[in-house]
């Protein structure tokens, strides 16, 4: 019956089976994460959907912010005019001559 080596031979690897098998961080990653694609996809999608969403509503928000600011500039510009105690000097003349 054979011994059993407990892990000591694995360490042991030929030059040749480096070569055969380059196993880089990335090659190992993506090994590690193919069973779990479909979850990672509908995760990023659901991202992406709640990313544009809050972009969407935010540029809504400060199109609102920007009228509401728009026409309270406007009410101050008229509150804040001066008014000339005499009037303006106009003559009323009236639009229809009379026969």
């Amino acid at each position: 019956m054979a011994k059993p080596t407990f892990g000591k031979d694995r360490n042991k690897e030929t030059a040749e089976d480096l070569i055969a098998e380059p196993q880089g961080l990335v090659v190992r990653a993506a090994e590690a994460l193919r069973p779990h694609l479909k979850a990672i996809g509908a995760v990023l999608v659901g991202l992406v959907v709640v990313i544009a969403g809050l972009a969407v509503w935010q540029g809504m928000s400060a199109k609102q912010a920007a009228k509401a600011t728009s026409s309270f500039g406007k009410l101050v510009a008229e509150a804040s005019a001066t008014v000339d105690e005499a009037g303006p000097q106009i003559e009323l003349l009236d639009p229809q001559p009379r026969r």
